[in-house]
């Protein structure tokens, strides 16, 4: 920070700020100061469908102009997350060459008006743009109204369109109460002004939302706020409408002076700049009525837009909400804000449900039958899906990275441009980033370069898929079908998408296929649309082997193996009149037949038991293979009239889903898949200890707990448990208090908790270990049986990482472990429960397997609270920058 700062003399500071003074003190100054008299072009609605969005945070992207970094009110540190770093549209602009070369069509922006430069109550900054103090007004940190115009301008002379970030919901934090302690029918009582300037207070500087202050009549009167407290029950329709979240003003949207304002302020931006497109925030904190009327009234968004050119004025909405595993709440709780047909409202929503079972599947490792039901209701429940962005992180979650492995990330942006919607890509994920809300650009936060490497792999792996949406309308247009998934963990996902051109009979099919394990599958029989013996073209393939042939047998069927998270996109190529995998020698062998396995289907085991069986093969090799896991088939012989014996094992702890088949290597056939359940409640091991309560003080007892209202005593545990059987390891965590009121994806918040696994195991097999607590200031603690870990875990209300040893240090985790554990809350009785698979660590045994946990509370985005001397809202006290991130902490040691 102070060599960037050196740069600017004191003389700097007062001539800007004051420059910045004059803009603010009439309407006049400020048209003077920006001052652009020459209209904007203006470019009609594109098919929404066909894009591809690049989302910039402005403060975080490129820092094109050093002269508005600073304003001297000490709102700008650019290596510190909490302050403007000193990105700016000029920037953005400098940069649109690099955007544009990944085939990116469109640029969303976070809110670029002016802000809330710091709150002293969250000690926070607003430099990300959703705490505006004026709707009508470029922040001075991002440039002035010429900048944004020559923004539209530079990317309408490219084809290209401009989104605007948005917020109707709430200015700034500038009032709230005392312990968030309201009465209703006494609004004043406990009321105080929480952003104090000198002698008089923070307000937005717009009319009619400079009326902030409900110890004012006249502001009192004016209601354009509703005076209300942080909200907490987000069950509460009354609290979800009108409580202030996050302790944001929340403004009184029924109010109509408030509804034709934020109709003002929003059509200033369509006409004046040439937004094309609006990306809604926090849609679900405002009334449904306030949405109808704010879009389509004789007044409203679309008609004002509409009259400009632009007849699909694209408005995509933030409800972030989820769905239960197999469930649609979550997709349909958000398309109610799409509206009715007597009553419309937005024209399209972010599919946030889609978002979290992408990281579940391709990060986590859970059944890719998850992933399958979501991309199915994505089509199913949104009545427009091509219209329905998609992404895998952003500015307000945990980047991908965080917790998935590269290989992941490439199929979840593989998924995104390969399914019908608007696929959105955050800016630095072409580079690998791994914080939220990293700087792009050297010198900014979590950067000592910059980030714009046009030949990383990410960067031309999106420039690639890019160019293959565009080339197969299948991938925008298309109807979807899933050809296989499977219930019980990762491993095959397949689906084929048919798109008919409009006036012809002609169509366009394409076929994609990954493997999501860290192991080689096989996919089992898929049937596919392209006909009999066709040899189908690759489109896009990683860890394929490029001479690999991929022909459809006689019936138009696949079958394939495909290798640790194999990623293919395939098309209609050439049809052979050859027969399956142009192998004519196959047709000397009579047609694969097996019985016995319909006997186990649907059927649940408790005990290793015997199944047998015959086929059409006598005195031949038969491959069993379980859960689809190629690399570990066991061989049975048949006898000479083809029977055959094979012993199911139930071994591994817990309920899981499993699936047989079996493959005959003479004719390189397969069966029909058999499913059926495994259930091992009986532990090999189990050792239980007690914590002591109330002992969630620290390392060195001094450590106080955040003062935010939803903090109570979520990180204090109270006993642990730890049961083995077969490869499978479960951990369950009794707490003194477990809580949701955040609405976390894993069922708990205002915890994290940080494991770390010394197994003797992975010890043998000389694993990386390391004693270093990445991301904690901590090692290891005195008392851990083993002062090294191979495996950590960290999980908190929206991540769940596992990551190994062998990249760790004290400033990042791990490499990623492509199956993260299962997570169980049971809020009656205050528990967490992890499930860890041995198999997809390469454990077999987990005895004498030693466990450290303690507990903290990590940031939505995934980064670790801080801790200071004093403390605060959202900071542990107690200690200082450099203090370990340990509130309570406990070990497990398994025996033999």
């Amino acid at each position: 920070m102070t060599a960037r700062l050196a740069t600017y003399s004191p003389f700097h500071h007062i001539v800007v700020f004051c420059r910045f003074l004059v803009c603010l003190l009439s309407v006049s100054a400020l048209s003077a100061c920006q001052s652009d008299k020459a209209s904007t072009s203006q470019l009609a609605s594109p098919d929404w469908g066909e894009q591809k969005v690049y989302f910039v945070l402005l403060d975080r992207f490129n820092d094109g102009e050093s002269s508005n970094n600073d304003f001297g009110q000490g709102e700008y540190s650019p290596t510190q997350e909490s302050h403007f770093n000193g990105g700016d549209i000029q920037g953005l602009i400098d940069k649109l060459d690099y955007i544009q070369g990944m085939g990116f069509t469109a640029v969303w922006v976070s809110p670029p008006v002016l802000n809330q430069w710091w709150s002293p109550k969250a000690e926070y900054g607003g430099y990300h743009g959703y705490w505006a103090k004026n709707f009508k007004q470029i922040d001075p940190h991002f440039g002035n109204l010429d900048d944004y115009k020559a923004l539209a301008k530079a990317l309408h002379s490219r084809g290209m369109y401009l989104i605007q970030d948005i917020v109707v919901n709430h200015t700034g934090i500038f009032f709230s109460y005392k312990g968030n302690e309201f009465n209703p029918n006494s609004p004043l009582t406990n009321f105080y002004l929480s952003a104090p300037k000198e002698d008089t207070y923070d307000a937005p500087t717009q009319s009619p939302f400079d009326q902030i202050n409900l110890l004012n009549p006249s502001h009192e009167k004016a209601a354009i706020y509703h005076w209300t407290p942080e909200l907490e029950n987000f069950d509460s329709v009354e609290q979800q409408y009108t409580y202030q979240l996050g302790g944001l003003a929340d403004l009184n949207t029924s109010n109509e002076a408030v509804l034709a304002a934020l109709k003002e302020s929003y059509k200033y931006w369509i006409e004046e700049v040439g937004v094309d497109a609006f990306r809604i925030d926090t849609v679900k904190y405002v009334e449904h009525d306030f949405w109808h009327r704010f879009l389509h009234d004789e007044d409203g968004i679309y008609p004002f837009a509409e009259s400009l050119g632009k007849k699909h004025f694209l408005t995509f909405g933030e409800v972030f909400q989820f769905s239960e595993p197999l469930q649609n709440d979550g997709e349909k709780a958000i398309a109610e804000y799409l509206g009715t047909g007597e009553k419309p409202e937005l024209n399209a929503v972010i599919n946030f449900p889609l978002y979290k079972d992408i990281s579940r599947v391709f990060a986590q490792g859970i059944a890719t039958e998850e992933l399958a039901y979501r991309l199915q209701q994505h089509m199913e429940v949104f009545p427009h899906p091509r219209f329905t962005p998609t992404f895998i992180d952003n500015h307000d979650t945990p980047r991908f990275l965080a917790g998935g492995s590269q290989d992941a990330m490439l199929q979840s942006l593989a998924l995104l441009y390969t399914t019908p919607g608007i696929p959105v890509v955050y800016q630095g994920t072409e580079q690998a980033l791994l914080e939220t809300r990293q700087s792009m650009f050297a010198g900014g936060f979590a950067s000592q370069q910059s980030h714009f490497n046009t030949h990383s792999s990410f960067y031309m792996h999106i420039q690639k898929l890019a160019a293959i949406r565009e080339q197969q309308s299948a991938f925008t247009e298309g109807k979807l079908r899933i050809l296989k998934s499977q219930s019980f963990g990762p491993g095959v996902l397949a689906y084929q998408l048919t798109s008919v051109h409009e006036h012809s009979d002609k169509s366009e099919s394409a076929l994609v296929l990954m493997n999501t394990a860290e192991h080689t599958v096989v996919t089992g029989n898929m049937s596919t649309s392209f006909g009999a013996n066709n040899q189908l073209n690759t489109l896009f393939a990683h860890k394929v082997e490029p001479t690999q042939s991929i022909v459809t047998n006689n019936n138009g069927d696949l079958q394939l193996v495909l290798a640790a998270r194999a990623i293919m996109i395939l098309e209609s190529g050439q049809t052979f009149s050859t027969t399956s995998h142009g192998e004519p020698s196959k047709q000397t062998l009579a047609p694969f037949s097996v019985n016995g396995l319909e006997n186990i289907a649907g059927l649940t085991f408790t005990d290793d038991t015997g199944i047998q069986g015959s086929s059409n093969r006598p005195n031949a090799q038969l491959a069993f293979i379980l859960d689809g896991m190629w690399d570990e088939r066991i061989t049975v012989n048949t006898d000479e009239n083809g029977n055959w014996d094979y012993t199911l094992q139930i071994k591994d702890l817990g309920r899981m889903t499993k699936t047989l088949m079996i493959y005959d290597t003479a004719s390189q056939a397969l069966s029909e898949t058999a499913t059926f359940t495994a259930v091992q409640n009986r532990a090999t091991q189990e050792v239980r200890v007690s914590d002591p309560q109330n002992d969630d003080v620290g390392p060195t007892g001094t450590y106080q707990n955040l003062q935010h209202t939803q903090s109570g005593k979520q990180r204090d545990m109270l006993e642990l448990q730890a049961r083995t059987g077969g490869a499978n390891l479960q951990i369950t965590v009794k707490m003194k208090e477990v809580s949701e009121v955040w609405a976390p994806a894993f069922g708990f918040d205002n915890v994290s908790f940080s494991l770390f696994l010394h197994v003797p195991e992975l010890a043998k097999k000389n694993a990386s270990a390391t004693s270093v607590l990445p991301m904690m200031n901590a090692s290891m603690p005195e008392g851990f049986d083993a002062n090294t870990w191979h495996i950590g875990h960290v999980a908190f209300g929206w991540g769940n990482y596992l990551f190994d040893a062998s990249t760790a240090n004290s400033a990042r985790r791990g490499q990623n472990v492509g199956s993260a554990p299962a997570i169980h809350v049971n809020h009656d009785e205050n528990t967490v429960t992890f499930t860890y698979s041995g198999k997809a660590m390469g454990i077999s045994d987990w005895s004498n397997t030693s466990i450290y946990i303690s507990t903290w509370d990590i940031a939505g985005e995934g980064h670790y609270r801080k801790i200071s001397k004093e403390g605060g809202l959202w900071e542990f006290g107690g200690g200082d920058s450099t203090s370990p991130k340990v509130l309570d902490d406990a070990f497990l040691q398994l025996h033999n």
